[in-house]
């Protein structure tokens, strides 16, 4: 268990492992541009690989892949619990599991703020992908290296 900026436990667990995902995809749904069906979410939990960091108190979690790099496939948090930090707790915790790994996500060119928040975090712009959601909508690859971070 982690603790963040906020001071709120962050709990990692194997998706596979967990028996109730009823709040998370309701938050997916509630919160995202492009929310998961359940066919996304049912694929994702046979990976054995897909984790997720979470909020005890549900206010937010980040699903992400522990393979050669650290995949990040969503980072969700309830629209009542932003602006506290909690991204940043998420993403600070990925750091200390991931070191000499590389930590990769795509962003939404629609979303100027997440894209911020990322660069902030001290990921980098890889390329920007055309149509890359299903609405046609583009994306910009982001990357942040571990082994270039000062803990």
């Amino acid at each position: 268990m982690n603790l963040n900026n906020s001071n709120k436990p962050i709990i990692k667990s194997s998706l596979e492992k967990r028996s109730d995902l009823s709040w998370i995809i309701s938050i997916d749904s509630l919160e995202m541009d492009y929310p998961w069906d359940q066919a996304m979410w049912n694929t994702s939990k046979n990976n054995p690989n897909m984790y997720l960091y979470s909020y005890s108190d549900e206010s937010g979690f980040c699903l992400f892949e522990d393979g050669d790099v650290f995949h990040i496939y969503k980072i969700v948090i309830s629209s009542k619990f932003r602006r506290l930090g909690l991204a940043a707790g998420l993403i600070e915790s990925l750091k200390i599991d991931a070191v000499g790994k590389d930590i990769y996500l795509e962003v939404s060119d629609h979303n100027q703020a997440a894209l911020k928040f990322y660069q902030s975090m001290g990921f980098k712009e890889l390329f920007h992908q055309k149509k890359f959601y299903s609405d046609g909508a583009g994306c910009f690859k982001l990357s942040l290296n571990t082994l270039e971070i000062d803990f």
